[in-house]
């Protein structure tokens, strides 16, 4: 079939088109965007050695030590530094120091695996010590006897804690020191709870309850007229009751003496904090690394709630500020004003509360005391490195070097709290990237780099999960270079053919046009 030269002409525009789009748009911009659009963490929850991701598409994934068989695939032990998917339609999770998980499905059912020691599964065990046999090692569901769904997990070291719609606490797992807050029970350090069992809703007044959580060996309940409820051990005077002994148990729940409506409670490890309705932040519990982020404070243990009054910018400052959200990590906590800006406080030996404390501009900081942040200070972000420049890591080019450019500042507005335990913790900004920063232990933090050391300024996350990956996402960028490249090279051949291809056809005519016009013309 011939093709006119007007037609040649065409395609000749549209590869300088196609040529011009390609020279326009850097390689990095692809990589980003290939990223970006399919790698996206929702929800992050952890503990100290193991973490779990969920995606937009509500797939669950785990990374870290799979040591009592968190990972959900049927075996127990070994490492796992790039996530791996458990199982689909994952709604939200919570985890247990002790390694174990249980997750709430799309469909309103439960699942729950791990470590099952203490009943914690709520698979109707006993206490268990065998090591051999005390693993669930593959999701098994829940039997929860309720009409009303689920609406939120919490789990502390053994024990799980269910809240439902109708604003109903269950929980089960271990109760040797009225974790399960059930009641009426021996308390030995084999006693369990080994199904989902509802808290007398008389303990709690009647009333309804809107938020749980827990903290290692203590669970919370806040209902609906801002008053909150404790049950469980009080490690460090958690318990909040102006005592430190820990043989002063709650074995159901007790309201907190407090004067003001609790608008958010956030436990962990050993310490506790609440957010009141007029914007004020306290904490109690353990203060052994400082993290509760008040002046003069130094008591390893606080039993009674201790206002957090003074916040403090990058240089040491005190600043106003108008508390939004708050975020328990255990040892290191963190607080979101209605600017968008995170404090942190507490330990940052390891970047914990996102920064290095041995950088010059920390000597003699106000806020920084030995390896600790004594007062919640404001968070400072960097510009990341681009996919790409992560890649070349490869080559050595930046071996060693931060995964952010700690000369450039930027400024994030931080929309959301979404988890820490202390050592790594989650944020997420107004346009919906998620920042990390603390221990890279397995390579939880999602900083492209799957070792020990530690992000110590917040890194823009990515979920490096192994599905849809052909190898990792070094090898995934390194595969675009060639690519782009080729596409180059066969756009600039076919443009060089297409012209030779109207030259010749232009000259033919000519040749043509001058032999019926008796004359030939080259």
């Amino acid at each position: 079939m011939k093709v006119s030269s007007k037609k040649l002409s065409a395609l000749a525009a549209a590869a300088a088109v196609v040529l011009a789009f390609v020279l326009l748009f850097p390689r990095s911009a692809f990589a980003d965007t290939l990223v970006s659009e399919e790698y996206v963490i929702r929800y992050y929850s952890g503990e100290a050695s193991f973490s779990y991701y969920i995606d937009e598409e509500n797939t669950l994934y785990f990374a870290g030590s799979n040591g009592s068989g968190q990972y959900g695939n049927g075996a127990k032990g070994g490492e796992y530094s790039m996530p791996r998917e458990v199982m689909q339609n994952v709604k939200t999770i919570a985890d247990g120091k002790s390694g174990f998980a249980v997750a709430l499905r799309m469909d309103g059912s439960l699942w729950a695996w791990g470590n099952n020691q203490y009943a914690q599964l709520g698979q109707g065990t006993e206490y268990n010590n065998d090591g051999d046999t005390n693993c669930v090692l593959i999701p098994a569901e829940m039997s929860y006897q309720s009409s009303s769904p689920v609406a939120a997990l919490a789990a502390g070291d053994a024990f799980t804690v269910v809240l439902n719609e109708a604003g109903e606490v269950y929980t089960c797992g271990r109760a040797g020191d009225g974790q399960t807050g059930i009641g009426g029970m021996e308390l030995t350090r084999k006693t369990v709870v080994g199904r989902l069992t509802r808290i007398d809703p008389s303990y709690f007044g009647g009333k309804k309850i809107v938020q749980i959580d827990a903290a290692e060996n203590t669970g919370f309940a806040l209902a609906e007229d801002g008053t909150l409820y404790i049950w469980g051990a009080n490690d460090y005077g958690i318990l909040g009751n102006g005592s430190v002994d820990e043989n002063d148990i709650y074995e159901t729940p007790v309201q907190l003496t407090f004067s003001e409506k609790i608008r958010k409670v956030s436990a962990e490890t050993m310490t506790v904090m609440i957010l009141t309705e007029s914007g004020k932040v306290y904490g109690w519990g353990n203060n052994a690394v400082r993290q509760l982020g008040v002046k003069d404070l130094t008591d390893l243990s606080v039993a009674v709630p201790t206002q957090i009054g003074a916040f403090y910018d990058a240089d040491g400052q005190e600043v106003q500020v108008s508390v939004t959200d708050i975020l328990c990590g255990g040892r290191t906590n963190f607080v979101l004003d209605s600017e968008g800006r995170v404090y942190a406080f507490g330990a940052t030996g390891n970047g914990q509360a996102a920064i290095n404390p041995s950088e010059s501009s920390y000597l003699n900081h106000p806020c920084i005391s030995e390896s600790n942040v004594v007062l919640p200070l404001r968070i400072q972000f960097y510009e990341p490195l681009s996919i790409e420049e992560e890649a070349e890591k490869e080559t050595g080019e930046l071996e060693g070097k931060l995964p952010v450019d700690a000369t450039r500042k930027i400024d994030v507005r931080v929309t959301g709290l979404v988890g820490s335990i202390g050592d790594r913790t989650f944020v997420e900004d107004e346009d919906g990237n998620l920042w990390s920063w603390g221990i890279n232990l397995y390579g939880m933090v999602c900083s492209g780099e799957a070792d020990t050391s530690s992000c110590v300024h917040p890194v823009r996350s990515t979920l490096f999960r192994i599905k849809n990956y052909d190898k990792d996402y070094v090898t995934k960028n390194y595969m675009l270079k060639p690519g782009i490249f080729m596409a180059c090279v066969v756009v600039i051949a076919a443009s060089l053919f297409i012209w030779a291809e109207i030259k010749k056809r232009k000259t033919m005519r000519r040749i043509r046009e001058g032999a019926e016009g008796g004359q030939a013309k080259v």
